[in-house]
């Protein structure tokens, strides 16, 4: 057997987790690792990396959850720092420590309740769902600066605002 679900009973194997000890990050992330599974990556010419994610899961007898989970990665860009060069420097080290080296654009489409000899077709819809949508739209040229400045406004907001309380 491979993972929590064992293919030829069909069925889970469950870890019973006592609720008054922490949990161990380190099961967290195997459950996530076996619950997400990459089906496409591509290369965007703009810099943007797109990852599509399986996160389907088995809900109750033959029925599903089908979720398709779509990250875009953008590098930040040096230039698109000096484009905020104005503000004040500490303000911008503060952005920049929150936003790192790059962002993460994520998107999720999910159905529940769907029968497993649908499930394949329902995940191929939702593929083909975020190219006819979301994959123009994340192809544009502009599309990391734009959406840079529109997180480096919000990390501002979040530090002025901490600054503001702490005062």
């Amino acid at each position: 057997m491979d993972g929590p679900f064992d293919q030829g009973t069909g069925t889970y194997k469950l870890k019973i987790v006592d609720p008054a000890k922490p949990c161990n990050r380190q099961d967290v992330k195997t459950m996530t690792a076996e619950t997400e599974k990459i089906i496409e990556q591509q290369q965007l010419d703009n810099g943007i990396e797109l990852f599509l994610y399986d996160r389907s899961r088995l809900t109750a007898g033959d029925r599903w959850q089908v979720e398709l989970k779509c990250e875009a990665h953008i590098p930040i860009e040096k230039s698109f720092w000096g484009m905020m060069e104005h503000d004040a420097p500490q303000l911008l080290a503060d952005v920049r420590r929150i936003l790192g080296d790059r962002l993460v654009f994520v998107t999720t489409k999910k159905r529940n309740f769907v029968d497993a000899k649908e499930r394949e077709t329902v995940l191929q819809e939702m593929v083909q769902q975020i190219y006819s949508t979301m994959l123009e739209y994340l192809k544009k040229p502009h599309f990391p600066q734009k959406f840079f400045m529109k997180q480096y406004r919000d990390a501002c907001q979040k530090v002025l605002l901490r600054q503001a309380m702490n005062n």
